[in-house]
């Protein structure tokens, strides 16, 4: 099976530009160090990635985009010239719909005023900032260097501002998150606070299981409570498991991924999943999906000019249904069982189990809620996810 054979389109698109100024020791994101100089790297690196947004697009992927999100990496190692001229490719070549959210994410270290005025004239509707935490010593533990950049100079940022944080880094305490989510709040619309999971094979693990490095999973969970209270509290609401918005700020790239809705990928390490509304397509009448993950190797998609083969995978009803209700659960509106029929033609309620089930379990402990006909977990019960999509 051919990847033309699938009409699975997006009018979503991510862009993994694999770059950073260093290496945290907590990520296991596809990345690499490369000096913010670098022009004749990130130059034949975006040569290759034009074509690949050429190759998608002659595929049949792309439809004039509604989302465009640039992540990494830190993109903001980018000079604002060639980020808008990414963005000038990308719209000549697939579109980009009046009102279009098109994301960037930076480093508060890149950031300056020149920097916020160049990326609004190319373009860019919304800042994602990576500030994980404002305590020094924390950010020092997790080789984390943010620069000697101040929030005060985003107070000439005219877009919509994202900012990321981390609950639970060694030496974080009440305090000092607090202190981090009192200067965001103010100036923030949308703030992404994620609990601290320490990933396998990284730096981090390595320093913790060699006691080198203090941690503990249940502090950390406990911070994020706090940040969770403390951010409702101050006007924001937690529309998915970790991001929080003020209204009519959600970021609506994600909420593709949430929703289960069709989004490209482009650039070494890039990910693409094409669905089709439930129907399947091409010669096997199982497929309902197609995800296709790029080769990760920066070298290698230079040297091929973006058309690395990538590696398709095949998705089944069984499988993109589970995702559904995966996805769809992560929110606060849940899942709603007429768009359930809609998409797979079976009834929401018996695979969930509202009558007797793991949803009518959940639902006697307060953990899950139905509203109308929407299905979803309760604030409390966001908390266990992966508990209750295990139970499932």
């Amino acid at each position: 099976m051919t990847m033309t054979e699938f009409s699975g389109t997006a009018s979503s698109l991510y862009i993994h530009f694999p770059f950073c100024a260093s290496k945290c020791a907590y990520c296991d994101f596809f990345s690499r160090p490369a000096a913010k100089d670098a022009h004749e790297l990130f130059g034949s690196y975006l040569a290759a990635l034009s074509n690949d947004i050429k190759h998608r697009h002659a595929l049949g992927h792309l439809l004039p985009l509604k989302t465009l999100y640039i992540g990494g990496g830190t993109p903001s190692l980018m000079r604002v010239k060639d980020i808008a001229a990414l963005i000038a490719h990308i719209q000549k070549t697939a579109g980009v719909q009046a009102g279009a959210e098109i994301t960037l994410e930076a480093n508060l270290r890149d950031v300056t005023k020149d920097f916020l005025r160049g990326i609004h004239d190319a373009g860019v509707t919304r800042l994602s900032l990576g500030v994980q935490s404002f305590n020094e010593q924390s950010l020092a533990a997790v080789q984390r260097d943010n620069g000697p950049g101040t929030l005060d100079v985003l107070d000439s940022w005219n877009g919509t501002l994202s900012i990321d944080l981390i609950a639970g880094f060694p030496h974080e305490s009440e305090h000092s998150l607090l202190r981090g989510l009192q200067a965001v709040s103010a100036r923030a619309r949308h703030i992404s606070l994620y609990a601290l999971t320490v990933e396998t094979n990284t730096p981090l693990d390595a320093m913790i299981a060699s006691q080198q490095m203090p941690f503990c999973a249940d502090d950390a969970d406990a911070l994020w409570l706090l940040g969770r209270d403390f951010l409702e509290a101050h006007g924001f609401t937690q529309y998915e498991v970790s991001n929080f918005a003020k209204d009519g700020f959600e970021c609506e790239h994600n909420s593709t991924y949430w929703q289960l809705k069709s989004y490209a990928g482009a650039g070494a390490g890039a990910v693409g999943s094409l669905f089709f509304d439930g129907l399947p397509r091409g010669k096997n009448k199982d497929c309902y999906a197609m995800r296709y993950t790029i080769p990760r190797s920066i070298d290698a998609y230079i040297a091929s000019n973006g058309t690395l083969t990538a590696e398709n995978e095949f998705l089944d009803k069984e499988t993109v249904m589970f995702e559904y209700l995966m996805m769809g659960f992560r929110t606060r509106k849940g899942v709603c069982a007429q768009e359930f029929f809609k998409r797979f033609g079976e009834q929401l309620e018996k695979k969930i189990g509202v009558e007797k089930g793991t949803f009518a379990a959940w639902q006697k402990k307060g953990m899950a809620q139905k509203t109308e006909n929407r299905y979803a977990l309760s604030k409390n019960g966001l908390s266990f996810l992966n508990k209750f999509l295990a139970d499932l």
